[in-house]
């Protein structure tokens, strides 16, 4: 995939990702569908995972990568690191929202845990798909050309 064809699959992806979010809202999925939550979660995941990817390796916005920066195990560790970060940024959003916005029932704990869990399990297999899809006879991401 170019990098052009990747920003593209990311847009069209946040843009669908939000519909989605914003019918499941309107219908109630969320409490309809108890798998429903965890779904979104994991999709949430591979859309930030993608584009913690697309802005370190094809957004030219970090040039001259060290060597050390761009080993499958540093790749792997800046995407959950991201993630959990944004996640936990996330989860105490949807509670303020919950108990100050709508005055909800607070979710337990486990349900906090397991949105995180979900979307690192979306950003990581991402992670994988994009080291493999592009680079597996490499030991690092190499620098793109185009």
């Amino acid at each position: 995939m170019t990098k052009q064809n990747y920003s593209k699959f990311l847009l069209i992806f946040v843009v669908l990702f939000s519909i989605t979010n914003i019918l499941a809202m309107h219908y109630h999925l969320y409490w309809r569908l108890w798998w429903f939550d965890i779904v979104m979660h994991f999709l949430g995941g591979v859309w930030i995972g993608s584009a913690t990817l697309w802005v370190y390796y094809l957004s030219n916005r970090f040039k001259n990568i060290p060597e050390n920066r761009r080993c499958i195990p540093y790749v792997y560790g800046l995407v959950v690191v991201i993630i959990i970060v944004i996640g936990i940024f996330w989860e105490l959003f949807e509670f303020s929202f919950d108990t100050l916005i709508i005055f909800h029932k607070l979710n337990s704990w486990t349900d906090t845990i397991s949105d995180i869990v979900f979307a690192v399990i979306g950003a990581i297999i991402t992670t994988k798909y994009f080291i493999y899809k592009n680079y597996h006879q490499e030991a690092s991401i190499p620098y793109f050309e185009k």
